[in-house]
């Protein structure tokens, strides 16, 4: 017990004392280094840095395994966010780039559209011509035909019309601008929605499911429930799946794009 309780003492000391000792070393090297030849012979010259560079790389070496570690456990962590944050985690992926492209898919867009891409879409806007900054926002949505009184699956959607709308109107001031290559496009499906998000660059997904849920009101009644829940975050290189849910959201994506069949109008 106490061999054991002196080599962790050490551990714990060396753990302390590596980042000063990286720099004595590192202080030593160019000292030894400057010394002549005539105060310092040669071989104990080359000796003694050849004992810092084996120490100092030791040092090192250990830093460069932590930095590793964490980058692989950070990998291997499922990270799950509120819906809340999708405007700021989305505005910090895109915020230095030149070039952007979003994928929405959506029911109605009430969270989606009202609080995260449409103030993305109007901050890259204020930037896009002096910055030289290209965007392709691209959204998939509810067709809002289908969210009519009497259609008990949808017609508490209606906020669809609106949304549309918006898109449609937001669209056409995109396209109106001059010499600004980016664009807004807004394609509609029919189907029963299953999964919806964000996938920015072809590379980060933020995805969550519709679902099914008892309603509060009356027991036997299911509600389809879609934005304003957790998201799941994925990315091109994680090791929980992010490949192969990146590609079953463009799977849908194009599948929507290439069904389209109708074009709301602005105004």
């Amino acid at each position: 017990m106490d061999q054991k309780g002196f080599l962790q003492r050490v551990v714990e000391g060396y753990e302390k004392t590596k980042k000063p000792l990286a720099y004595v070393m590192i202080f030593l090297v160019v000292l030894v280094g400057s010394i002549p030849s005539e105060l310092l012979p040669l071989s104990i010259g080359k000796f003694t840095l050849t004992s810092m560079f084996l120490a100092l790389s030791v040092i090192l070496m250990g830093v460069l395994f932590e930095i590793y570690d964490k980058v692989v456990q950070e990998k291997k962590s499922l990270n799950l966010i509120n819906s809340t944050k999708l405007y700021d985690e989305i505005g910090d992926i895109i915020k230095n780039s030149r070039k952007i492209k979003i994928q929405y898919i959506a029911l109605a867009g009430r969270h989606g559209w009202n609080q995260v891409l449409e103030k993305l879409l109007n901050d890259k806007l204020q930037k896009a011509q002096a910055n030289k900054v290209e965007f392709t926002f691209e959204v998939a949505m509810l067709d809002p035909e289908v969210c009519i009184p009497g259609n008990k699956n949808f017609e508490r959607f209606d906020s669809a019309h609106s949304i549309a709308r918006q898109i449609a109107e937001k669209s056409e001031q995109i396209k109106a601008i001059k010499d600004l290559n980016s664009s807004l496009e807004l394609y509609l499906y029919n189907h029963m929605p299953n999964m919806i998000g964000f996938l920015v660059n072809n590379n980060y997904l933020f995805v969550t499911h519709c679902s099914w849920e008892k309603d509060i009101g009356n027991r036997n009644e299911l509600t389809l429930r879609a934005g304003g829940q957790d998201y799941f975050v994925y990315d091109l290189n994680d090791d929980f799946g992010g490949q192969e849910f990146i590609a079953r959201f463009r799977g849908w994506f194009e599948y929507i794009r290439q069904n389209n069949t109708r074009v709301v109008k602005s105004g």
